[in-house]
């Protein structure tokens, strides 16, 4: 699931289907410090938007951010992994960000085609596969 725009429930952006990064200029930004989620998406606006950023806040603290969030204080990028709770108590509210080349972020399992895996690797590769599969599901609710 690729990263998009967290924010509480009563943000203005929450009405958008989807929200662009200047959109996200004109709102207090909460940063978690350290590198971004879709730092290593391919979207050619993302960098100048980041460079140009100047955060309201930034900390080391996901459970911190999470609460500012919740609380309205501001947006910030995160996957709806992170706030599966958040989002199941209405709390907050998940918006995939307007940039097609984030969006088509996919994770993969790569496995080797000219040999079996080990009965191990193979049962850890299908209950891998079953798990992301429920965790897929469980996110398109929101």
């Amino acid at each position: 699931m690729p990263p998009g725009v967290v924010m509480a429930s009563s943000h203005p952006l929450a009405k958008r289907e989807r929200v662009t990064f200047d959109a996200c200029r004109h709102h207090a930004f909460l940063r978690l410090e350290g590198r971004s989620p879709i730092q290593g998406a391919m979207s050619s606006d993302f960098p100048e938007f980041w460079e140009t950023l100047q955060p309201s806040v930034t900390c080391n603290s996901t459970t911190l951010l999470k609460r500012l969030i919740a609380s309205g204080r501001g947006i910030s990028f995160f996957s709806k992994l992170a706030f599966l709770d958040e989002l199941s108590r209405g709390d907050v509210v998940w918006r995939p960000i307007d940039d097609e080349n984030i969006n088509e972020l996919t994770v993969g399992i790569i496995v080797p085609s000219q040999r079996a895996l080990p009965h191990v690797t193979g049962e850890f590769v299908e209950r891998m596969v079953r798990r992301l599969k429920h965790v897929e599901l469980t996110l398109r609710e929101f």
